[in-house]
Order: structure tokens, then sequence, then C-alpha cells
């Protein structure tokens, strides 16, 4: 297979999450290094500077009008992977689906990560890489359709370690929601946690696009704040994952993450449609799910974090069953897939 150019369309924003954006990142740099030209299309500014942050070129662009033309005409294989979150971006699935057709047909191959639907898509491979996608009805337009069904096609960072006992003592707690938190359900999880004495360290994971102040960690915290270190703009994720007892997460990419490295969890969910799938995650005993964000009390996180708190067999289960939803191969399966289809 002649390398040739990849364009990936992904966005990222406070209301998106960073989690579409940071796994079409691991796939580009691992594309990069397989001798492809990989350009980044986007339609939200706040997209940008991550993009070329991580060393990649990047062009805005009209969602409902893409012509790839426009960023590069020299080259003519051409892969396209589109990871864009239709319900926000689109007003319609009429209009989700043209916008695919007509990436088709300026393509050598289309694939598009889609969410846990089973209707049929335009795409060449189509990736659905969550727990209990294996279970849709999928429905192909036609048979050259590759769908990629299940966590072991979720993308991991090829340098996170997995962990291989669990401490009979909680020492380290992490409390991460993801890139943006626009509900700040971070601040709900301190105030929690606030009130009991607790002599744990707690490691607060503030995401690039949150708007959470350190201001508002302190006075969330306040009975607790000797015990609290906030991290933002970490570089080894990883470290932090590893040294975690328990972590409180929501309902985005994260919990994938943390289930692969082995990581007990409690989770809240962001909103009714994400709640579902979290119910479909836990269900494979990777965590527990503690209910949707907006009726989860403060009370109810105590209860979910004293349920694991000196439970060390629990906590073992838990590292175990994650651990065998994600293997970390999700990215070379893929490009199998996609280099298949050339």
């Amino acid at each position: 297979m002649k390398p040739g150019v990849c364009f990936i369309i992904v966005d990222a924003s406070p209301t998106i999450g960073m989690g579409h954006l940071s796994r079409c990142l691991l796939i580009g740099k691992f594309i990069d290094l397989k001798g492809w030209s990989v350009h980044f299309l986007y339609t939200k500014k706040e997209t940008k500077n991550v993009i070329e942050k991580n060393g990649f070129k990047s062009y805005q662009i009209n969602i409902l009008s893409v012509n790839l033309n426009d960023f590069n005409t020299d080259i003519n294989t051409k892969i396209v992977i589109s990871d864009i979150n239709n319900y926000e971006t689109f007003s319609s699935t009429q209009n989700y689906r043209k916008y695919l057709s007509s990436l088709k047909k300026q393509s050598d191959v289309l694939m598009s990560f889609e969410d846990l639907k089973d209707y049929p898509y335009q795409s060449d491979i189509v990736v659905i890489p969550y727990v209990g996608s294996n279970n849709l009805k999928v429905f192909p337009n036609n048979q050259k359709t590759k769908y990629l069904l299940g966590s072991n096609f979720f993308p991991i960072k090829n340098d996170f370690e997995r962990r291989k006992i669990i401490s009979k003592k909680v020492s380290n707690i992490l409390v991460t929601m993801g890139g943006s938190d626009p509900e700040k359900i971070t601040l709900k999880v301190l105030s929690a946690l606030n009130k009991i004495k607790i002599s744990c360290n707690i490691y607060v994971l503030i995401g690039s696009m949150s708007k959470i102040t350190n201001h508002e960690i302190q006075i969330s915290s306040k009975n607790i704040k000797a015990n609290v270190i906030i991290n933002r703009k970490i570089n080894n994720i990883n470290e932090l994952m590893f040294k975690a007892d328990i972590a409180i997460t929501n309902s985005g990419l994260t919990k994938y993450e943390l289930a692969f490295v082995g990581v007990p969890m409690l989770i809240i969910s962001n909103n009714q449609h994400q709640a579902k799938y979290s119910e479909i995650f836990i269900s494979k005993g990777a965590g527990r799910h503690l209910g949707l964000n907006k009726v989860v009390s403060e009370d109810d996180i105590l209860s979910g974090y004293n349920s694991l708190l000196n439970d060390n067999m629990a906590r073992t289960d838990m590292m175990k069953k994650g651990q065998t939803l994600v293997d970390g191969k999700g990215i070379k399966r893929i490009y199998s897939v996609i280099s298949q289809f050339l």
C-alpha cells in the first residue's frame, strides 16, 4: 500500500468534550508513522490549538460542503476518517447521511466513528468501539461495508501501563470528568468528599476546555484541601490512573482508558443519552454507575465511595473485568482493515 493523504474530520468543544479529538490524534500519529500525510479538518475553533500542538496541519471547514480538493490536489490516494458528533453538528439524520455520501465520493476509503445506532451508513468502514455494539443488528448499504464493533477497536495510547494488583488500602482517588466538564461534576464530587474525614490523596484532573477554576475547587474542598492535588495540562495521564485506587469519572470515553489500566471506577453520567451507555458498560463489571448527574446527590456519591473503600475484593474484580474489555490493540486492528480496502 503506497501512502497518500489522510484527512481526519473531528471537533472538540466544551459541550462535545475532548474524547473524539483525543482518539483521532492517536490514530493520526499512528498513520503518520506509516508514511501518510495527515491533515485535520474541523469546524469548532477550540479544536485548532490542540491539533497544532500535536504537530499536524489543520483547516477550518464548512461541514455541509467539504471539498477535499481545496486542501490537497496532487496526491491521488485519499483516506478520510470522520469522527463527528453528529447530534450536535447536524440538524437531521438526512443531512448527516448526505455529508457521508459526499465524503465517500471524494475518497478511496471512508471510515467513520459512530454511536450505538444500527441504521446503515455510507462509509466503507464503520467503527463503533463501545461495549454493547456487538449486539447491534447492522444493515450495510452494500456488501463492502465493514463494521468494526466492540471495545477491541477502542484506541488506547501505546504508553499506557496496566496494573497487576489492587492495594488493600485506598490511598489515592482520581477525579476526572473529561476535557470540558461543562456541568462541573468535579465540584459536586469534591463537595461530597468534603463532608467526611479523608486521609488519602485526591488527584483532580482538569481538562484543557474546562472552565472550573482553582478557587472553585478550593471552596468545594475547604475541609480536605490539604489532600487535593490539582492537575492541569498533564502529559502523562497514565501515571495518575496507575496510582489511583478508585476513580470517579463521567460517562465519556475516559472510562475505557481507566478500564484498560484496571482502575475501579464510579461513573456519573452527563445526560440521559449517555446514561444508557453507562449502564451497558458497567454490566460487564468494570465499575458502578451512580446515575444521571442531575439526580445524583452528594450522599449518593459518598455511598458509592464507601461501598468500594474497604471492599478490596470488589475493586480487584473491577480491575480484572475492566482489563478484559480493552486490550490496547484497537488502532492496529483499525489500520489493518483500512489496508485491506486499499
